[in-house]
């Protein structure tokens, strides 16, 4: 929300456009540099310094919700910041991922953690539904996509797995 917010206020202040990013949450507000929109990559998650594919942002919010960052081990079992709102603890999913292009930072942010508590099943099908765009990893490396995005991503798994 907060990157909404201030990419609004830049742009309220004359500035043609804006593009902010904060915490990995970004806002795009008015006239892109490019024609085509803002470069936005979306990065292999398992090899940060790797690009799953490069898109073209005219206006709106992306953000990526992880279990890969943000993660320790207690009791001998794996944990990560990504609660189930059922239980309370950190969420039984196979996603390692989700990224996902919404009208807005803070809606983006919200439907990628949701996505990502709802595992691989349905990640896409609820991305859909929503009218949103997105991109998933599972933490055995497959990659999914809503059906705008599928043919600009690689055929492949990306670059490894997840730790158990």
């Amino acid at each position: 929300f907060a990157a909404d917010l201030v990419s609004t206020e830049v742009v309220r202040r004359g500035t043609p456009g804006a593009l902010v990013s904060i915490g990995g949450d970004l806002s795009a507000v008015g006239r892109p540099p490019e024609p085509e929109g803002w470069r936005v990559t979306i990065e292999d998650p398992f090899a940060p310094a790797d690009k799953l594919a490069t898109l073209a942002l005219n206006a709106g919010g992306v953000a990526t919700s992880s279990t890969l960052s943000r993660s320790w081990h207690r009791g001998g079992r794996r944990r990560h910041h990504v609660l189930d709102p059922a239980t309370g603890t950190s969420a039984t999913t196979d996603l390692a991922t989700v990224t996902v292009f919404a009208p807005s930072a803070w809606e983006a942010e919200v439907q990628a953690t949701a996505t990502v508590v709802q595992g691989s099943d349905g990640a896409i099908a609820h991305l859909e539904s929503c009218g949103l765009s997105g991109v998933a990893v599972t933490s055995a490396g497959q990659l999914c996509a809503t059906g705008d995005l599928a043919g600009v991503l690689p055929s492949r798994a990306v670059a490894g797995a997840a730790p158990s």
